[in-house]
């Protein structure tokens, strides 16, 4: 297999005119085991949404991996439908094998030990996830009781880093898919704003209290300004004290002033 281990980026704004325009993030490596992932699913006749569950990327980053390794000469196989659906993310060139249907698998005994762990677990549930700027749900384990709600952040691990991710969907029973293979990870944590948001609202009160006082300075610059070029005793003076007043007055519900 050719290596293609090269930092490649989300692909989400990729063209097919700069191919690895946006392939070049750290957080998005394709090691050596996701490419040899891909390509034994992809002969398996394995559906698009189980491809991107195991190797927790989007249908297109997928598509847009395909279109690489077809240029740089990898032969693939994969189901023509697979193919189609594919192509619908971005070309993709002809030198791949394409076959019409696979015969059914017969499903043998060995289990993902990862399965099997989640199988005779208790005390934990499953969640959906999605990633920023990606609308695919990810599913994750963690512990119960636990405190998650709808919208809630969370630290999880994905393609080997600690990423960021919002919490879409919460199981009541673990849904564990036994046929998919890939490993269901544990939430790291979730993301505790407290502290964020108590520093933020203490920041925004002092900022609304100096405005207040720029405000009442520049009030008192004004009546001050006009002050001084009118005799404290005069007729004017008076007026403007009078006129102040007025303007600060409240209206009650009668008309009158107070």
């Amino acid at each position: 297999m050719m290596n293609l281990s090269k930092p490649l980026q989300n692909c989400e704004q990729t063209t097919s005119d700069n191919l690895y325009h946006e392939w070049s993030r750290k957080d998005s490596f394709w090691s050596t085991e996701e490419q040899q992932l891909l390509i034994r699913l992809l002969q398996d006749g394995a559906r698009l949404d189980r491809i991107c569950m195991a190797l927790r990327h989007s249908p297109k980053a997928i598509a847009y991996l395909v279109q690489l390794m077809l240029v740089r000469g990898e032969q693939l196989i994969m189901v023509e439908s697979m193919y189609q659906e594919l192509a619908t993310y971005c070309p993709l060139p002809h030198n791949v094998t394409l076959i019409k249907q696979l015969p059914p698998k017969k499903k043998g005994n060995k289990m993902n030990h990862n399965h099997v762990a989640a199988l005779l677990q208790e005390n934990f549930t499953t969640v959906g996830v999605t990633f920023y700027n990606s609308s695919t749900v990810y599913t994750y384990k963690v512990k119960t009781p636990h405190t998650l709600v709808l919208g809630d952040h969370v630290v999880v691990l994905a393609s080997g880093y600690l990423k960021v991710a919002a919490v879409v969907k919460i199981d009541e029973q673990p849904q564990i898919d036994t046929d998919l293979d890939c490993n269901y990870q544990w939430i790291v944590q979730k993301v505790d704003k407290t502290e964020w948001e108590y520093l933020n609202e203490k920041e925004s009160r002092f900022i609304e209290a100096l405005k207040e006082v720029e405000k009442q300075k520049k009030r008192a610059e004004v009546i001050e300004d006009f002050k001084k070029h009118l005799a404290v005793d005069s007729a004017a003076a008076a007026l403007l004290d009078s006129a102040v007043k007025q303007l600060n007055q409240v209206d009650t519900e009668e008309g009158e002033t107070k």
